[in-house]
């Protein structure tokens, strides 16, 4: 995952980066950076991104 795709995938699920933050146990800050290319973006952190994407899509099937 490259900075474009984290912030395509924030965006994508209508969060802000405080909201994107505490849902992968990282800070603001983090996010932050990780958007401009300043931090590397681990694989686990891809993969919680999309475990995410994933459970989001369920929910709107359900009607949550």
């Amino acid at each position: 995952m490259n900075q474009w795709e984290l912030k395509t995938w924030r965006l994508g699920l209508g969060l802000t980066q405080k909201q994107a933050a505490e849902a992968l146990g990282r800070s603001k800050s983090w996010v932050s950076s990780a958007e401009i290319g300043r931090r590397p973006i681990p694989k686990t952190i891809e993969l919680l991104c999309q475990q995410l994407q994933k459970n989001k899509k369920r929910m709107r099937r359900v009607g949550r």
